[in-house]
């Protein structure tokens, strides 16, 4: 959405910190971090990446594949072969080891290093929890946590072919809409018509799959002080959620 876009942008300014990029398997996860070391000018900083599986190959940017043989050095060690080659800039595909955590946490307090570290997570708040936990220390987890996303993909639906229908009640609680505001929603369509030959008679867009391409959806926080003093306390996450909320 353009106001998420224009609130992270100023994240993305920051220097140094660390922001968390969340997400289920399968929800396109590399693609925003890749989206997201290239809005950095390669030619200025230095960036390094560290993933389990290159994907794509980024202009200017070293990439670093994560050396799972047998015998290789750990993850954090890995890490810590790229941050002696200082970069500005690194990111982490896959952060679900604790020392590595702890290592980038005081790498971007003490060195001021930037990191985009991806995590698998079922929203922004399962995210938080899940980065203090890696690191251990509430307080370290907190201090340089400038922002997190969490993101779904999601099939949207044929615009030739959907059908509006009108929510009962119950369907527009859950939403959290007013009931007053929402006239209709869509779905796909419901019937399938055929022709006199008894051949199904298919949506020329879709093809009768009643979904055309996808989209992804988004949660950011941009966290503030008072965020982050709540998290350095070890508040539980209602408490957090509530600040949020504010």
């Amino acid at each position: 959405h353009p106001d998420q876009i224009a609130s992270f942008q100023n994240i993305i300014d920051v220097p140094s910190g660390v922001v968390l990029v969340a997400g289920e398997s399968g929800s396109g996860l590399t693609t925003t971090l890749y989206s997201l070391v290239r809005k950095h000018d390669a030619f200025i900083k230095n960036i390094y990446s560290l993933e389990r599986t290159i994907i794509t190959d980024l202009d200017n940017i070293t990439q670093k594949e994560i050396d799972e043989s047998p015998g290789a050095p750990t993850h954090a060690r890995q890490l810590q072969s790229v941050l002696h080659s200082d970069p500005d800039i690194i990111m982490v595909d896959l952060c679900d080891d604790p020392e590595m955590a702890k290592m980038a946490a005081k790498s971007a307090k003490v060195d001021n290093k930037k990191f985009y570290m991806g995590i698998k997570a079922t929203d922004m708040f399962n995210a938080i929890e899940l980065w203090v936990k890696h690191v251990g220390d509430p307080k370290l987890a907190a201090e340089q946590l400038q922002a997190v996303t969490s993101q779904r993909l999601v099939r949207v639906l044929c615009e030739s072919c959907r059908e509006a229908y009108i929510p009962d009640a119950n369907m527009i609680k859950k939403l959290n809409l007013s009931a007053g505001k929402v006239k209709h929603l869509y779905r796909p369509p419901s019937e399938i018509f055929y022709d006199k030959k008894g051949n199904p008679i298919l949506c020329d867009e879709c093809r009768g799959a009643g979904y055309r391409g996808r989209t992804a959806i988004y949660e950011i926080l941009i966290l503030s002080a008072d965020m982050r003093k709540l998290i350095a306390s070890g508040a539980p996450m209602s408490e957090i959620k509530n600040q949020c909320r504010k």
